[in-house]
């Protein structure tokens, strides 16, 4: 399945819950997530947390209705990350501040 795949029937399985489009997406957008993670955190357990979390929130979202648009869906999906690692940075920091709600900002949203 390449990019262009990510069109209203790829978000259609995705919100019935498609095993296999699950899986595809996790593998296709799932190796620039892992870049994205290697970058500011070790692969330990704190990585495996923040990979799955990204890919819950994306999978909420688009299950909730919010669809990003098919051109900018890997760049949603990395717009969950960073947010993602920026919540949890400042939380290691000691900031005071609560968990991200959304999913990304609703700028990458249709």
């Amino acid at each position: 399945m390449e990019p262009d795949a990510f069109d209203k029937e790829y978000f259609r399985r995705l919100q019935l819950r498609d095993p296999s489009t699950e899986a595809h997406l996790i593998e296709f957008v799932g190796a620039v997530v892992r870049e994205q993670l290697k970058r500011y955190c070790h692969p330990t357990a704190q990585f495996d947390e923040l990979f799955q979390e990204t890919f819950v929130r994306v999978l909420s979202s688009v299950r909730s209705g919010k669809l990003p648009r098919s051109e900018k869906f890997a760049e949603f999906v990395t717009a969950v990350c960073r947010d993602l690692l920026r919540w949890r940075l400042l939380k290691a920091e000691g900031h005071r501040t609560s968990p991200v709600q959304r999913p990304a900002s609703s700028a990458n949203l249709e």
